[in-house]
């Protein structure tokens, strides 16, 4: 279904877990950042990554995109939305 950070991000988010709330990343690099999975607090950055995008897509297609094997390099490209959210389309 996608990458690691993706999956465990979308549970996360679909959850409702609020984890990484408070973490907000700048831009995509930064969102796109490895994430040491041996931390404790591994699945907050996964879930502010994932929160990072959909704001820019929705949901939908981001999990349509994400078992393709270019799914990280379509998401750097993808325009900032401000004011949109897709969260409430889960």
């Amino acid at each position: 279904m996608g990458p690691r950070w993706f999956v465990e991000g979308l549970a996360v988010v679909i959850a409702n877990q609020g984890f990484g709330e408070d973490l907000h990343p700048k831009s995509a690099d930064d969102a796109l950042r490895p994430i040491d999975w041996t931390g404790r607090y591994a699945y907050a950055p996964a879930a502010a990554s994932l929160r990072f995008f959909l704001k820019r897509a929705p949901v939908k297609t981001l999990i349509e995109r994400a078992g393709t094997p270019d799914f990280e390099t379509w998401l750097r490209k993808l325009p900032a939305r401000p004011g949109k959210n897709s969260i409430g389309r889960l």
